[in-house]
């Protein structure tokens, strides 16, 4: 028994150690992605890349993707032209329009996953409406959208040459669905042997099924809400420590180039004060493969939410709590959620305009040396909740053209 635990133990380390080598199965992918030249297991964004409504509905299209429906009446919905751009990456390789080169504007990097990089209708993305909350405000900025989808900590770390370059006066920090979408470390498994069964099953899982399939199983997994099981209770001490420290290295590079660093924790569909999802929050909420109950998944955001909130005061960084602003601004909960962690474009627009309030107060300083004559955005901007932020497709505006 000792030598398969000790196997298990060598088996885990290993493949730890040679995950950075592993290529990435490109089945998963976007083409407006490419292989991270400087790492096989990662993935970059396409410096140049321009996605227009067409090409987006035919990609969709050959994919048999199920968000086609979707995809197509929002856009009509909003009134976007065929031929029209709705995203590009720049040729720094960011999501978004190219960046400032004279450098005399207030640099925002917003570092996330894909609730950063946001919708493809890139105007509703926070880091834009960030950018149109400062500007209306009277500050002289810019916010690089950072974000990359399905990115965690590691991804970021393998990348933070090119996020150091970037040299932001503040820094945003918006991670840990995909960590904790694959986190198995919670289950405390007795016996190294168990966790290395773990990790090799759903490997096996990940490589003998189609991606698409998959994530549609998720989404279509019947749901059994148990607000008091056994895993939740098993959850109520529970420190992610790996994710932690992975945050504290991106925190600690990040201050080297003098940046003000922001964590920020994560707002999810389905929290633990509801006693029970909307019918509408079950339907459209998707979970991790390892369980089915709603209040598991809220249970484990509440543990790396509190994490990232004692991170944020041990690091000394700024904390903005999107998790506790959106138990309030964001009612009701399920109309600004498309999933369990994605929000509408109007929820992304909320986001955006309460960070930039948020930031003023934060750094005033950083801020008026930027600003430009203008009164300072006031909280009655967005009020205490996201209602004021108007039905985005009265204000759609051409980013891009073709």
């Amino acid at each position: 028994m000792v030598i398969i635990e000790v196997s298990a133990y060598l088996g885990l380390a290993i493949i730890d150690f040679i995950r950075p080598y592993r290529p990435v199965d490109w089945s998963q992918h976007h083409p407006y992605e490419k292989p991270d030249p400087n790492t096989a297991s990662n993935w970059i964004l396409s410096p140049g890349f321009r996605q227009t409504f067409r090409k987006e509905l035919d990609w969709l299209k050959e994919r048999s993707d199920a968000a086609l429906g979707l995809i197509r009446k929002a856009g009509n919905d909003i009134g976007i032209e065929k031929d029209q751009v709705i995203f590009q990456i720049n040729s720094a390789g960011f999501k978004g329009p190219e960046m400032n080169v004279h450098g005399k504007c207030l640099r925002i990097l917003a570092i996330g996953d894909s609730c950063t990089f946001g919708t493809h209708f890139d105007y509703f993305s926070y880091p834009r409406s960030l950018d149109r909350s400062l500007c209306a405000a009277g500050v002289d900025a810019e916010v690089v959208n950072g974000g990359v989808e399905g990115y965690g900590c590691v991804n970021v770390l393998w990348r933070m040459a090119h996020f150091k370059a970037v040299k932001p006066d503040i820094t945003l920090i918006l991670l840990g669905w995909n960590v904790i979408y694959g986190d198995l470390e919670f289950k405390r498994f007795p016996l190294w042997t168990m966790g290395f069964v773990a990790k090799v099953a759903r490997f096996a899982r990940s490589k003998l099924r189609d991606p698409l399939e998959q994530a549609a199983d998720l989404y279509a997994k019947p749901k059994h809400p148990v607000r008091a099981s056994r895993e939740v209770v098993h959850l109520e001490s529970y420190v992610p420590e790996r994710f932690v420290g992975q945050l504290a290295q991106i925190v600690t590079q990040m201050r080297s180039t003098g940046s003000r660093v922001v964590l920020m924790t994560l707002p999810g569909l389905f929290v633990m004060e509801e006693a029970r999802p909307a019918d509408q929050a079950l339907k459209k909420g998707h979970l991790p493969h390892f369980t089915d109950n709603p209040y598991v998944l809220a249970k484990l955001t509440d543990r790396y939410n509190q994490a990232i909130r004692a991170a944020a005061q041990r690091f000394g960084t700024g904390l903005i709590d999107l998790d506790q602003w959106s138990r309030s601004a964001l009612r009701p909960r399920h109309t600004y959620f498309r999933d369990s962690v994605h929000l509408t474009p109007r929820g992304q627009e909320a986001i955006g305009a309460f960070l930039a309030i948020r930031l003023q107060r934060l750094f005033p300083r950083a801020m008026n040396r930027y600003r430009i004559g203008r009164e300072p955005l006031r909280p009655s901007a967005v009020g205490r909740t996201a209602a004021s932020v108007a039905d985005p497709s009265p204000h759609f505006k051409l980013l891009y053209c073709e």
